[in-house]
């Protein structure tokens, strides 16, 4: 049962009386200040730290294949991820010839994160991959330009395999070499997620968000860690559960848990103003379940 005072404000479009739990690492101060300009109360719990692998032997085995023609496409899917790629290859190669063997292939980027990342080093995808960039969209545009069937493609990966991605180009032809290059481990300092975590499962969060679907897996890791998983998965169950987008609100729903709230684009000042303008009517239908 929600037990803070949300319904006792009669002020709706912001969080007043509503407590809002965020589990964002490198953005968690920008978070809590969103939350609080709309007068929320905010709980960060930082979920993850982003490790760079010690042990580079993927990006060199994918950049064999890329200087001796043996990549048609690669899939960019994160700004941080792409930036780690290049300064690896860079170890080894200098920028023009990572730029050339960069022209002979199919630049794919899933957002523009990853686009950004190539604007720094002035190379230019050849496909930016339509909001909201799920790999339902790269399936998609690939496949509407013949770019599928007999095609080598690596995908650069963010700490967790998407494996819808993988089968689907399976599925459709394609040849998948994959390109991890950082992994996500939990924080050395468990303990706001724990107290988070605490929190949700004795009913006292109003609203719970995530932003990727890492963050899922880590909260509920810990939560197994503390014999919580029960409780938090029932206490979920009454508190408004907001998605950063739909990758995110997939995962979500493949751990059996309601997406109540997803903002009209993926991003975070977007979800925290529109979030502001609805929690107070998703609490009450929650309440009133």
């Amino acid at each position: 049962m929600i037990v803070s005072g949300w319904y006792n404000f009669a002020m709706e479009n912001n969080l007043e009386g509503i407590r809002v739990v965020s589990f964002e690492s490198r953005r968690a101060q920008e978070i809590q200040a969103l939350i609080e300009k709309y007068h929320g109360t905010s709980l960060c719990a930082p979920s993850m730290v982003e490790i760079p692998l010690e042990e580079n032997a993927a990006v060199f085995r994918f950049a064999e294949k890329l200087f001796r023609g043996a990549i048609d496409i690669l899939i960019l899917t994160t700004g941080i991820g792409t930036d780690i790629l290049m300064g690896v290859l860079q170890t080894k190669n200098t920028m023009d010839e990572i730029r050339e063997a960069f022209r002979k292939i199919t630049l794919v980027v899933r957002g523009p994160k990853p686009l950004a990342a190539l604007g720094k080093i002035q190379i230019k995808p050849h496909i930016t991959v339509p909001e909201p960039n799920t790999w339902h969209e790269i399936v998609t545009v690939l496949g509407d330009r013949g770019l599928l069937q007999n095609r080598k493609i690596a995908i650069q990966e963010y700490g967790v395999s998407n494996h819808e991605l993988i089968d689907s180009l399976q599925e459709k032809g394609a040849e998948v070499t994959l390109v991890p290059v950082y992994r996500w481990a939990l924080p050395r300092d468990l303990t706001p997620l724990k107290t988070a975590i605490q929190e949700i499962a004795e009913g006292l969060i109003d609203v719970i968000m995530f932003m990727s679907a890492q963050q899922i897996e880590h909260v509920l890791q810990v939560a197994r860690m503390m014999e919580k998983e029960k409780d938090l998965r029932k206490a979920m169950q009454h508190s408004v559960i907001a998605s950063i987008g739909p990758l995110t609100s997939e995962a979500l729903r493949r751990n059996g848990m309601d997406v109540d709230f997803e903002p009209s684009k993926s991003k975070m000042a977007i979800m925290i103003q529109e979030l502001a303008q609805t929690a107070v009517d998703l609490l009450r239908r929650k309440k009133n379940r």
